[in-house]
């Protein structure tokens, strides 16, 4: 079955002369040459490129499927022979960009992947797909609909973005950034000339996704919208809060001890908002609630006083002495996100302050697909952000000039205590008080 698994490359006799005259060890690797062209030619095929046709591909996803010692000299050797063109600026740190060109493009040919340990990481990755997101397609069509309007406008403001004296802003911010030349050119081009406004919505965590989502800080924070300096509304701690906020309404769950309220309000609550995100909850939600039920209350709150004071990175980065930007990625990538064996200094320093809450993750996971913990916090972020905050907002100001940043906005400096108000009234309604910074 494994010999079965077929990915589709250009039909083109250079391109085949290439990959036949891999050098060295390379010519082991052909198959992930044709796995790395599989992915930059079904993007292009859909349309899903950038305004240079580029491809963006995780680099975080390559490195699943190819060695990090091989990625980079196969790439490199694809475009010395003229078959790739890349672009790191296309898309940001985590992700390159790739195009074929014309001499080496053509019409798709299907490919028998003969690299036993790359067709069965192939073969695991499409079945994973086909049993946790088969829903992911009608319920991201019915996420857009909703959003349409608020869609619209963002994407709208994101036409009126400039930078001030955009080479010399962008130059020193990616001197800042460590990023170099490349990121200087990305903005330059893109941010510079304010024309790149396409939006998408991932089926994952329905977030949306910008041009302002894939730039470093240090140029967000230069951005102009109208010719006017944008404020930072940041949600601190977003995800660790919505977490505890699930785990305290499950203690004793809606559908354990019954709901009092409206119909609306019931379907504001956790419980509701996860049967849409979370497929682990829909088949089991009794042995999720049983499982929230065994944090004991002392920890509980604890663990939620930290979420609303927007310490628990703080309170991790002085545990491991690192600086808090760290922790956080490492408690997303080792606590949260990770898969169930995921761990590491700062899970460890987790499991010393909230033993069970990590007891619990962990337990969630194991119950079925465990992406279901990193699903179901981020609809529900993008959720509150998206259908509640810019709906408030907006419905006071037509034409206020805002932007997303996931958890956070970007609003001219004057909205920026009505942006506070209004997240900090959206996360009340599930009973959270949030730390909201304004930057």
């Amino acid at each position: 079955m494994i010999g079965g698994v077929a990915i589709y490359t250009p039909d083109n006799p250079a391109l085949v002369a290439v990959l036949a005259s891999l050098p060295g060890r390379l010519w082991r690797y052909a198959d992930h040459a044709r796995l790395l062209l599989h992915f930059t030619a079904s993007k292009a095929r859909v349309g899903d490129v950038d305004r240079w046709g580029f491809s963006r591909l995780s680099a975080n996803i390559l490195r699943g499927y190819i060695p990090a010692r091989v990625l980079v000299p196969l790439k490199d050797h694809l475009k010395a022979a003229g078959v790739l063109e890349t672009a790191g600026w296309s898309v940001g740190r985590a992700a390159t960009g790739f195009k074929i060109l014309p001499a080496f493009s053509g019409p798709s040919v299907r490919h028998v992947l003969t690299n036993t340990r790359l067709a069965e990481k192939v073969a695991e990755f499409r079945a994973s797909f086909a049993t946790a997101d088969t829903s992911d397609g009608a319920e991201l069509r019915e996420v857009i609909n909703r959003r349409r309007p608020v869609l619209d406008h963002l994407r709208r403001c994101l036409g009126r973005l400039s930078l001030p004296d955009a080479p010399r802003a962008v130059a020193d911010a990616a001197i800042a950034e460590g990023a170099g030349t490349d990121w200087s050119r990305y903005a330059t081009q893109v941010i510079g000339h304010g024309d790149d406004v396409s939006i998408k919505v991932d089926g994952f965590g329905w977030r949306v996704h910008s041009i302002l989502t894939r730039i470093p800080r240090e140029v967000r924070h230069r951005l102009l919208l109208d010719g006017r300096p944008l404020a930072e509304v940041d949600v601190s701690c977003a995800q660790p809060l919505l977490l505890a906020c699930f785990l305290v309404e499950h203690r004793t769950g809606p559908e354990l001890r019954g709901h009092e309220g409206t119909r609306g309000e019931r379907e504001r609550t956790p419980s509701m908002l996860c049967a849409a995100a979370c497929p682990t909850y829909v088949v089991r939600p009794r042995v999720v609630h049983m499982l929230c039920a065994s944090v004991p209350a002392g920890e509980l709150r604890d663990f939620t006083a930290a979420c609303e004071a927007g310490l628990v990175y703080d309170l991790l980065a002085a545990d491991v002495r690192c600086s808090r930007d760290t922790a956080k990625g490492r408690m997303w990538s080792q606590v949260l996100f990770g898969d169930v064996d995921a761990g590491g200094k700062t899970a460890d320093a987790f499991a010393r302050r909230w033993p069970n809450v990590l007891r619990v993750i962990r337990e969630w996971k194991r119950l079925g697909d465990y992406r279901d913990v990193s699903r179901t916090l981020q609809r529900w972020e993008s959720t509150i952000m998206i259908d509640h905050v810019l709906p408030s907002l907006l419905a006071g100001d037509k034409k206020m000039g805002v932007l997303t940043v996931h958890d956070a906005l970007a609003v001219m400096v004057e909205d920026a205590d009505r942006a506070q108000h209004a997240i900090e009234a959206a996360f009340g309604c599930w009973g959270l008080k949030p730390r909201v910074k304004v930057k």
